[in-house]
C-alpha cells in the first residue's frame, strides 16, 4: 500500500515477515480487511460496526490509519515513543490496539517483532489489545473490557483535556472529571498501579487501591492516613491535601474553600493521622502541625463523609470531635441536637414536616409521638439552617415562596432560616436579595389551605399569625 502522504513511502504484508513498517514489522499478520462495517485482522473482529470506515498509509509517520467521515477510528503504528497516556500531547493522549508506547530513552530498531513488544532492551509502558491494557513490560493488565462489561473488541483508549478517559473513540466512559478542569492529565505507573493523575497533584483514577485503600474512599479508618494528593471523596463534595492547604471542594458549584483546622494555617500540610485519640496534622518532615485530641483510647475513630450535611467528620466513640462545616472552635465536643418545638401563638398548633420531601410545611396539633414536630436549628458557616428531626438532610426551605420541606445539602441558599428569639420569628433570608421575610400563617376565606398552610410576609409584631414559640418536646 502506497502513502497517501507522498514521500513514496509505503507498507506491504510477505509471507516471510508479515506486515512491514519503516521502522519494524508485524510478524504473523496475514490480512486485513473490511467487511459490513467490521474491521478483521487475520479473520479476527478488531472493530464492530463503525460505519465509512476506510484504510490508508500515511508514509511520512509510518502508521496504518482507519478513518470514517468524521474522525480517525483506529490507527496501527508499532510502537510510539510515548512515556504515559497524557491529555496535553496530540501524539500521545490516545492508544489503539495491537500498539505499545515505548520510553522516549529507548531507540527503536527497525527490525524489531513489533508484535512481540519486549526485545532489545526495550521498555513498554503500555499495551493495548483487543480486551486489555498492559503495563509496565506486560507484567501487569487492566482487563477494561470485563471492567465496562463491553460486548464488542477494545480498539482504542484515549484521554482528553478535560480529564475525561474514554473507550472505542468516546462510546464508553472509564472515568469522567468531576471538579474542574486541570491544565493536563496523566495515566502513569507508581508501584505497580495504573493512576490518572492531573497537573495539581490530585489522584483522580487509579486501578488499584492508594495507600490500601480506593482513590474514591470516603473514609479513612484509624492507623490509617490522608496525604497530599488524596482525597476524602463524598459523591458532589470532597475534601483535598494541595500544595500544603486543606480544602473543602463543592463539585456543583465549582468553588474550593480552604478549611482553617487550626489558628494559624501557615505550615505546609501534608497528611493527616488518623489515631486512636486523636487526629493530627502533619507536614513533610512528619512533625506535628496541629492535634486534636480525645479524652480516651478507642478504637472506634474514623474520618469520614457525612454526607447527610455534606460535612467532613471525625467521630470517635460515636462522639463527633472535629467538622468541616462547622468546626469546634473550642476543640470540644460539638454540642447535641437540641430538639423543640415551634408552636404558633395564634393557632396554638405547631410545625409540622411531612414525610416526603417537597411536602409543604404546616402546622398541626401537637403529637408527642411523631418526629415530624421536632426541629433543631443547626449554625455552618454562619448560617442558621432549621432541620427535621425526621432526617438530617430534611430542611423547611422557601422555594419560589412555597415553604416545603427538601434536602439540605441541595438547597443551602434556599434553607436560610433562623429564629429571632426577642420578636419569636421564623425569619427567612433571600440571598438575592439580601432581605429577610417572616413565615406567617395564612388566614384567607378564598384559600381552602389557609387552615393550615404557611406564607412568607413582611415581618410585623402586632400580627400572632408569625409569632413562634419555642416549646420542649415532652
Amino acid at each position: 500500500m502506497i502513502s497517501n502522504t507522498g514521500g513514496g513511502n509505503f507498507i506491504y504484508l510477505s509471507n516471510k515477515h508479515g506486515l512491514e513498517f519503516s521502522n519494524g514489522v508485524y510478524k504473523g499478520i496475514n490480512n486485513l480487511f473490511i467487511l459490513n462495517d467490521n474491521f478483521y485482522i487475520n479473520n479476527q473482529l478488531i472493530i464492530k460496526n463503525n460505519k465509512n470506515m476506510r484504510l490508508t498509509y500515511d508514509g511520512i509517520n509510518d502508521k496504518l490509519i482507519i478513518k470514517n467521515e468524521t474522525h480517525t477510528v483506529w490507527e496501527i503504528y508499532g510502537n510510539k515513543p510515548c512515556n504515559n497516556l497524557i491529555s496535553n500531547n496530540d501524539e500521545c493522549n490516545n492508544i489503539y490496539s495491537l500498539n505499545s508506547f515505548v520510553a522516549l530513552s529507548n531507540s527503536i530498531d527497525k527490525n524489531n517483532d513489533l508484535s512481540k513488544r519486549n526485545v532489545n532492551g526495550v521498555t513498554n509502558n503500555l499495551h493495548l489489545s483487543s480486551n486489555l491494557l498492559l503495563y509496565n513490560n506486560d507484567k501487569y493488565y487492566f482487563n477494561i473490557t470485563k471492567y465496562l462489561s463491553l460486548e464488542e473488541p477494545l480498539f482504542s483508549l484515549s484521554l482528553n483535556e478535560n480529564g475525561n478517559i474514554f473507550v472505542n473513540n468516546n462510546k464508553y466512559i472509564l472515568h469522567e472529571e468531576y471538579y474542574k478542569q486541570d491544565k493536563y492529565y496523566e495515566l502513569i505507573n507508581i508501584d505497580d498501579n495504573l493512576i490518572l493523575k492531573s497537573s495539581t497533584g490530585e489522584y483522580k483514577w487509579a486501578l488499584k487501591n492508594i495507600y490500601n485503600r480506593p482513590f474514591n474512599s470516603s473514609e479513612i479508618k484509624k492507623g490509617d492516613t490522608f496525604r497530599e494528593g488524596e482525597m476524602l471523596y463524598c459523591g458532589n463534595y470532597s475534601m483535598i491535601i494541595l500544595n500544603g492547604k486543606l480544602l473543602y471542594r463543592d463539585h456543583k458549584s465549582k468553588i474550593s474553600t480552604e478549611i482553617k483546622y487550626s489558628k494559624n494555617n501557615s505550615s505546609y500540610l501534608y497528611k493527616i493521622v488518623v489515631g486512636s485519640n486523636n487526629i493530627s496534622f502533619k507536614d513533610k518532615t512528619d512533625e506535628d502541625i496541629y492535634n486534636i485530641y480525645y479524652n480516651k483510647i478507642s478504637k472506634n475513630s474514623k474520618l469520614y463523609c457525612d454526607k447527610n450535611t455534606r460535612s467532613i467528620v471525625w467521630k470517635i466513640d460515636n462522639t463527633i470531635k472535629w467538622k468541616y462545616p462547622e468546626i469546634s472552635s473550642n476543640n470540644g465536643d460539638l454540642q447535641d441536637k437540641k430538639y423543640i418545638l415551634l408552636c404558633n401563638k395564634y393557632y396554638q398548633k405547631c410545625l409540622y414536616a411531612a414525610n416526603r420531601i417537597g411536602s409543604n410545611v404546616r402546622y398541626a396539633d401537637y403529637s408527642k409521638t411523631l418526629k415530624n414536630f421536632k426541629w433543631y436549628f443547626e449554625i455552618i458557616n454562619k448560617k442558621s439552617y432549621l432541620k427535621s428531626a425526621i432526617n438530617d438532610d430534611i430542611c423547611l426551605i422557601v422555594d419560589n415562596d412555597k415553604i416545603i420541606t427538601g434536602k439540605c445539602s441541595e438547597n443551602m441558599d434556599k434553607a436560610r432560616i433562623s429564629y429571632n428569639e426577642p420578636k419569636n420569628y421564623i425569619e427567612y433570608f433571600n440571598s438575592s436579595n439580601k432581605q429577610y421575610k417572616c413565615i406567617s400563617g395564612i388566614d384567607d376565606r378564598n384559600n381552602r389551605n389557609s387552615a393550615q398552610y404557611l406564607a412568607l410576609a413582611n415581618c410585623n409584631k402586632k400580627d400572632e399569625k408569625m409569632i413562634w414559640e419555642i416549646k420542649t418536646p415532652n
